[in-house]
């Protein structure tokens, strides 16, 4: 098993460009985005069982479309490079910090 961050070793991300990893990251969220839409049909079809009277499902089913809204803001900001100084300074020491 690969232990995701190691103290005193340098991540290996630092070895991929900023454009790699924006489109890794990219490729990522859109299979994120997916599995939300699946969600949010699961959801939806028991809310429709309910006929919309399960608070609790209500408001999970409220929490994957905030989920859905947020990926689908990230990956536009991504698309259109408002995030490109992230990638190229993922591994700054201001971002460690942070």
């Amino acid at each position: 098993m690969t232990v995701l961050y190691q103290k005193g070793r340098l991540p290996e991300g630092k070895k991929i460009h900023p454009e790699i990893m924006a489109q890794i990251i990219h490729r990522f969220m859109e299979k994120v985005q997916d599995y939300t839409e699946g969600m949010l049909k699961q959801k939806w079809e028991a809310l429709e069982e309910k006929q919309g009277r399960d608070s609790v499902l209500l408001a999970k089913f409220n929490d994957w479309v905030t989920y859905h809204r947020f990926n689908a803001i990230t990956l536009d900001e991504i698309e259109k490079g408002d995030l490109d100084d992230w990638f190229r300074n993922l591994f700054s020491e201001e971002t460690e910090k942070g």
